[in-house]
């Protein structure tokens, strides 16, 4: 697989590395993981809440707002 960086990307991709002592394929490898594990569960949340909100397991803002409150009471 190949991609394109920019000159400024690959600069600072080179930069990093650098100060990472790394080379530069596996700070970008590291960096390509980090960000499709991140994504995934991201997506993987939001899609957890769109269920919960069709099966109307939600709390109101008054609700939040409400506990929020019992929180600093205590």
């Amino acid at each position: 697989m190949e991609i394109q960086l920019t000159p400024e990307q690959e600069n600072l991709l080179a930069q990093l590395a650098n100060d990472k002592g790394k080379a530069v394929d596996t700070l970008a490898t590291e960096v390509i993981r980090h960000y499709l594990e991140d994504e995934t569960r991201f997506i993987a949340a939001v899609n957890l809440g769109e269920e919960e909100l069709a099966h109307g397991d939600y709390l109101t803002s008054e609700q939040v707002g409400s506990h929020i409150a019992q929180l600093f009471k205590s």
